[in-house]
């Protein structure tokens, strides 16, 4: 028997925790980010400096878009043990919150309006985006 070297150990540990662990893995990942988002949320108050970033980028959405990650999160890791969970309904949940952001800007704003608002206002970013594409190829409400 030849003595591997410990580079080759660990490049083969890791190889076999990476095909053993990836899906849990990233699950952890998506826990720790979306927790770490709605935290940032939830601990914001109005009037003390700039929003978080998830709000100005996702507005009123932010702490559906974090506990959705942190759902999906749960997923990964608990795989069968979480129940059935289709991958179309988890993509289905993000395509919703993407499609209130829109809608949030269309019936706030009701025109285009190609001035970014970074307060996280209307939908955010995001919904400012969104909303604006959808008023010039469908015309204002």
């Amino acid at each position: 028997m030849t003595k591997q070297s410990p580079l080759t150990y660990a490049t083969n540990g890791l190889a076999a925790l990476r095909d053993n662990l990836r899906g849990e893995f990233v699950g952890a990942l998506l826990v720790i980010l979306g927790g770490f988002l709605l935290w940032r949320v939830a601990a914001y108050v109005p009037g003390d400096g700039s929003p978080p970033l998830l709000t100005t980028l996702t507005g009123w959405t932010a702490p559906l878009f974090a506990a959705s990650l942190v759902i999906i999160g749960l997923v990964l890791i608990f795989r069968r043990r979480a129940g059935y969970w289709s991958a179309e309904a988890l993509i289905g949940v993000e395509l919703l919150l993407l499609g209130l952001m829109g809608a949030t800007f269309v019936r706030s704003e009701g025109i285009a309006n190609w001035n970014t608002q970074f307060d996280g206002t209307a939908g955010g970013v995001i919904g400012w985006a969104l909303g604006n594409l959808a008023l010039n190829l469908l015309g204002a409400s």
